[in-house]
């Protein structure tokens, strides 16, 4: 039965596949392991859509974490590699931004890819179908179809980017060339039996064919087959899906758990086979080496894209009611096919493994499992498949903690499309000498009092105008949020910093839909991965953020991805009173970061967004006050609070429970859309209810006197010499003016360290880096306001500024500042209005530097085609 159900599937995803991809049979050419060939194809219409990589790249260059920096090369989630380098190299530091928050991760500058890309340099991206749900869901049907785990890796090239250089991989390999052309060579293998991949000095130099792959094109390369890729005349992107085979090697380090023997058998399996493992195993039974082949083959976790508030209440009803409400279907994933290991002597149970999980199931629930695996199937008529017996609600919880049942799957994938997406190509990087007409620029305007705002050189005529425009930008940054929080005025609050108070409001008709329920959070917890510290847990009233157990993590989807969180094993988690926080959440989400952009802006202070989950009482850190204050959003469900007087006047360290007052300034509950504001020092104490609760948190870290004297104290003792034990004396006294600098150069750091939050497109980051009359940019692209916490003038040179912002320094000419004045009063500026001066160069350089710091920001107008 679950054979029959296994063929069903794999028929419905070849004819999905098929729809995508022409001229490919996936599965015939994985079993062709014998003789292989490449094979070409091509991508149809609705192969475009449904692979959609172009804005995807986009999106994940400009909105996804990138990986620790203690990280490994080969831990990245982005490498680079040029002239034909054997090896993935690590991000530079000039290719990445600065962290935006305390808990967040290194993310990439669109603007320094692409100059990058323009000097030969070639990118990989791993992992992108672990926060693409389009590419997910397309590696799902092309793993049911090959039989094998796979991934999305994708590949940006400049022109005549030779990036890796002549290799060949130990495994097959779909590419699909999606912008741009590259010139692609394939030499006949060295070897049948290929184990792990080899340096270019291994290739063959036999050539077997060569051409150029158009958008569209698309290749089969069998493992060992290798490959010399060179990008076109203009920019290039290509994904690959490496198709990972189960060889006899690997079973027999399954079977006797010994993986030195794993290197002596080459030869693969194809899907489904039970025979022809070669004499090392002939002395085994055949019962282990099928038991070990399907373990090895069923060992691909789900796809699953469940919303995760949805999922909480699906599940709890199933482990508490066994019938769930309303209008609900579920589906095994389409990447996962359950296959039975052993049938033990008990007639009521079989052993079966699936998504890299062993299951016992009751035999009376095999037809359950099968329509599971056809799917979509609702409630009552999973019941009829097995008469009305109980046992279906665990077989779901079951199926749910291990991460390979979709809960109303989507199926708007396959959608056909007319447009010709030959013309969808716009990474161009033509030499060039100066910017198009068309663009647009700004530069994000940032509150700074002009009392706080001051340079280290005094306050010429210059800084006062810099000054003056970033005021004036501030005022349509505090009519914005007021427009999002009704209640109380947030910047009227942080002013208070004498007498400040608690303050209660609610989300206003104008804030992001982002903060009105747990979409956003549901879509990070179901697409993307639990790399370092992001998921902590707390329970017990501890109050530490305590690393999430390593069962909420969920296993690789292939050799190129990180573990996901499980969103049915947090769920299970979240049951037992423990709160779950993900740190950094606007990291990863644009539109919370947008938003935390501007809650920066109005409140001239460092933040970020940590997302809370927890059901019950959950006492989570228990009583506590924080160091910081605290702009809290409850997304759904509700909570208890108690919030009490302040100890201290200004606490520099959160404390511990037994420290926080008694004296209660309010209790009440929190509910979806309400808001809150609780400044430092100020105790809470939080228990949630019996529904599911989500609330956000906002920390306005706030410049303190400690942290400048650290700051100034660290820059000073470098020039002051040793006292002598016992002297009593000071041999060198302090200059005074010296220490001066020092306290400025220190307020300078803190104020404007905090790198902008922007969200560059790629391509349109591309064409503005375009350097030659002949370059083309869209009309339609614009530069956006970047959100970067101001700038300010640090020294001055013969004709040169020197200014800090976001972190950064950058140089500019005086003529080149004054532009940047312009740029400063939160208005849109073509760039023909802002280069009328006849020094055109400086200008054009500085707005490169901006870009490639990541101060201005690309996008396009809202109603524009991205």
């Amino acid at each position: 039965m679950l054979a029959a159900a296994r063929e069903r599937r794999r028929g419905a995803s070849t004819a999905a596949l098929s729809r995508w991809l022409e001229g490919i049979d996936l599965a015939a050419v994985m079993r062709s392991h014998r003789d292989p060939v490449p094979v070409r194809g091509k991508l149809t219409a609705a192969g475009f859509d449904a692979f959609d990589a172009e804005g995807a790249v986009s999106s994940f260059l400009a909105s996804h974490h990138l990986g620790d920096p203690t990280l490994p090369p080969g831990d990245q989630r982005l490498k680079h590699a040029r002239d034909g380098q054997d090896r993935n190299l690590a991000p530079t530091p000039e290719m990445t931004l600065p962290r935006t928050s305390k808990y967040g991760t290194r993310r990439c500058s669109p603007a320094a890819v692409v100059e990058a890309l323009a000097t030969g340099t070639s990118f990989s991206i791993a992992s992108m179908d672990e926060s693409i749900r389009s590419l997910g869901e397309v590696c799902a049907v092309v793993e049911c179809v090959a039989g094998t785990r796979t991934g999305a890796l994708g590949y940006l090239s400049g022109p005549g980017a030779i990036g890796w250089g002549p290799h060949f991989d130990d495994h097959n390999v779909l590419v699909v060339q999606i912008v741009g052309s590259k010139r692609w060579s394939l030499l006949e293998p060295v070897e049948s039996r290929m184990q792990l991949p080899y340096s270019p000095y291994r290739v063959s130099a036999d050539v077997w064919d060569s051409a150029t792959m158009e958008p569209g094109d698309a290749v089969f390369i069998p493992r060992g087959w290798g490959h010399s890729v060179v990008g076109g005349e203009s920019g290039s992107f290509h994904l690959t899906f490496p198709l990972s085979v189960v060889t006899a090697g690997r079973v027999l380090a399954t079977v006797t758990t010994s993986p030195n023997k794993a290197s002596l058998v080459g030869d693969d399996i194809p899907p489904g086979a039970r025979a022809e493992l070669g004499p090392f195993i002939a002395s085994l039974s055949s019962r282990s080496v099928e038991g070990a082949v399907n373990v090895v083959a069923a060992h691909r976790p789900g796809r699953c894209w469940n919303s995760f508030s949805e999922l909480y209440r699906f599940r709890r009803q199933l482990v508490e009611g066994g019938r769930p409400d309303g209008d609900v279907t579920f589906e095994i994933s389409a990447s996962c096919s359950p296959v039975a290991l052993d049938f033990p002597e008990d007639e009521w149970s079989i052993v079966v493994a699936i998504g890299g999980t062993v299951f016992g199931v009751a035999r009376s629930l095999v037809p359950a499992l099968a329509a599971l695996m056809v799917g979509p199937v609702g409630w009552d008529d999973l019941m009829g498949t097995v008469g009305g017996r109980t046992g279906i609600s665990d077989l779901l919880v079951a199926l749910l903690d291990a991460d390979v049942l979709q809960l109303n799957p989507d199926r708007s994938l396959g959608r056909s499309s007319v447009v010709d997406h030959r013309s969808r190509s716009r990474f161009d990087l033509p030499a060039a000498d100066r910017l198009d007409e068309p663009t647009l620029v700004q530069i994000g305007p940032e509150p700074w009092p002009t009392r706080t705002v001051r340079g280290l050189n005094g306050s010429d005529e210059w800084e006062a105008q810099l000054i003056s425009a970033l005021e004036n930008g501030d005022r349509g940054a505090r009519e914005t949020l007021r427009s999002h929080i009704e209640g109380f005025d947030l910047f009227e609050e942080l002013s208070r910093t004498r007498s400040p108070r608690l303050a209660r409001g609610r989300l206003g008709r104008h804030a992001p839909a982002s903060l009105r329920g747990p979409s956003s959070v549901d879509e990070f917890i179901a697409g993307h991965d639990a790399a370092g510290a992001k998921l902590v847990v707390a329970s017990d009233s501890n109050p530490l953020n305590q690393r999430a157990p390593d069962t909420v993590r969920s296993v690789a989807y292939s050799v190129y991805s990180p573990e996901k969180i499980s969103p049915g094993r947090l769920s299970a988690l979240i049951d037992r009173s423990v709160t779950a926080i993900i740190l950094g959440i606007d990291e990863s989400i644009a539109e919370i970061a947008e938003w935390v952009g501007l809650l920066e802006r109005v409140a001239r202070r460092r933040s970020g967004a940590n997302a809370y989950i927890s059901s019950g009482e959950a006492p989570g850190f228990g009583s506590h006050w924080d160091d910081h204050d605290v702009l809290i959003i409850q997304l759904c469900g509700t909570k208890g609070w108690e919030v009490y007087e302040p100890v201290e006047r200004s606490p520099i360290r959160p404390t511990s429970p037994e420290d926080v007052s008694s004296r209660l300034v309010w209790a009440g509950d929190v509910h979806t859309g309400d808001v809150m504001y609780v400044p430092r020092g100020w105790g809470h104490r939080v228990t949630g209810s019996d529904s599911l609760s989500i609330h956000l948190t906002f920390p306005l870290r706030a410049v303190s006197a400690a942290m400048i004297a650290e700051t100034a104290l660290s820059t000073v003792q470098t020039g002051v010499a040793d006292i002598p034990p016992g002297s009593g004396r000071w041999d060198v006294q302090l200059d005074s003016e010296r220490v001066r600098r020092c306290v400025e150069e220190g307020l300078a750091y803190w104020r404007f360290r905090a790198p902008p939050r922007c969200h560059q497109d790629l391509w349109a980051a591309s064409s503005f880096a375009a350097r030659g009359a002949g370059a083309s940019t869209p009309a339609e692209i614009r530069w956006a306001a970047c959100t970067g916490l101001g700038v300010v003038n640090t020294e001055a040179a013969p004709g040169r500024r020197t200014l800090v912002a976001g972190g950064r320094t950058i140089d500019v000419t005086e003529d080149a500042g004054a532009v940047l004045v312009t740029l400063l009063d939160g208005e849109w500026h073509a760039i023909q209005d802002l280069t009328v001066h006849p020094d055109r160069r400086s200008v054009d350089d500085l707005l490169r530097r901006l870009a490639a710091v990541g101060l201005v920001e690309l996008r396009a107008p809202l109603g524009a085609e991205g």
